[in-house]
This record gives C-alpha cells, structure tokens and sequence, in this order.
C-alpha cells in the first residue's frame, strides 16, 4: 500500500486537492468530492469541513487521509466557547489546539509514506517551525516497517521519515519562473536543513 496523507493551515484546499488526487475530477459537483470541501455556510462562519482524519482507500490500494486543520483559530473558538473540559495536563485551550495538531502532524510523519503541505504562498516560516516541531515529536519508527516487500535493507534500524510535498495551492504562473524556482529551492534548503523529512527528489 502506499499512504498519501495532508496537512495544512484552514481553507487552503487540503480536502478538494485530495479528492482529486483519490477519485474525484475538476467537472464533478463539488458536493460529490470523497472529502467535502467547505461549504459557503461554513466559510462565511470561518469553519472547517474536516475534523480529525478522514480516510478513502483507493482500487490500487492507495491510502489518502485528509486531516482536520492545523493551529485552527475554529477549533480554538469551538474549544472556548463551548466551556469544553480540556484534558488536566492542558491549562490553556490554544495550547490544546496547538498539541492536537503536533500529535496528527507526527502520526502523519510515521504512518505515511508521502506528505503534502498545503499552503497558500511560499514562505510561511511558522509552518516550517511546526513541520520540525512534529517532526521532534514524531515516534520512534524503524524504517524497515515501511518496507512494502518485507525483506530486511542495509537500513535495518535506522529511522522511517517520509517524502514531503511543498504544494502552494494558490500560486500565480510568474512565481515558478526559472529564477524565483532557484530561490524558492535555496529558502528551503536553509529552512530544512536540520531536518531528517524528505524534501527533495
């Protein structure tokens, strides 16, 4: 199998590129999608559609999982508003917002194959912050219990990180001319540098 899964900030299109990377098209209804994109109700109220993580298995035996927004100020609204009892070890609601994302972020980088970050433009340093924050937080994951054949590789107990994709969902065509590209490839080098994800190739 292989496991596709998503994150990104609220209302940047995770749920819609998702179901047209699993088994949707451009010309179907919207309201047919596998993930229900946001409805004009919820994004006039400033909410999202997902909550948690929502999964489709596809023919060829890919697994996509759709995430609920990471750092939500919705979630963060519903937590406060609603006198939700937060779990003793958290005394403030933003601070459970934020540790409910680090937690689906780091189950995503240990159970996935491919990651794709959503974000609406470029750089977006604190995003870059949180990938690394997960990553910390990720679980111990041998890379061999990735491995789709089974057999043991030269790698045998050495860390599982999965491959991540930079997706910005709502570029123009001027900002991938050849020279902003170059610039876009050295930001993140310096950005990732410390980091074990895998971002290239």
């Amino acid at each position: 199998m292989l496991v596709v899964g998503v994150i990104g900030l609220q209302g940047t299109g995770k749920s819609t590129i998702m179901s047209l990377l699993s088994a949707n098209t451009p010309e179907e209804d919207q309201r047919s999608y596998v993930f229900r994109a946001q409805t004009q109700e919820i994004k006039e109220r400033g909410g999202n559609q997902s909550t948690g993580i929502d999964f489709f298995i596809t023919q060829e035996r890919v697994i996509f999982l759709d995430t609920q927004p990471i750092l939500s100020p919705f979630i963060l609204d519903h937590v406060i508003n609603n006198d939700r009892k937060l779990p003793p070890e958290y005394n403030l609601p933003h601070t459970y917002v934020e540790m409910q994302s680090l937690q689906i972020a780091a189950f995503l980088f240990t159970v996935c194959h491919v990651v794709i970050v959503v974000q609406d433009w470029f750089t977006d340093i604190n995003l870059y912050r949180f990938l690394q924050t997960a990553e910390m937080l990720k679980p111990s994951t041998p890379s061999g219990s990735h491995d789709s054949t089974g057999s043991s590789s030269s790698d045998d107990g050495a860390e599982y990180y999965p491959h991540i994709v930079f997706l910005q969902n709502k570029s123009r065509r001027e900002d991938f001319c050849p020279r902003n590209f170059k610039d876009m490839h050295m930001v993140v080098d310096k950005l990732m540098a410390h980091s074990h994800l895998k971002y290239k190739g």
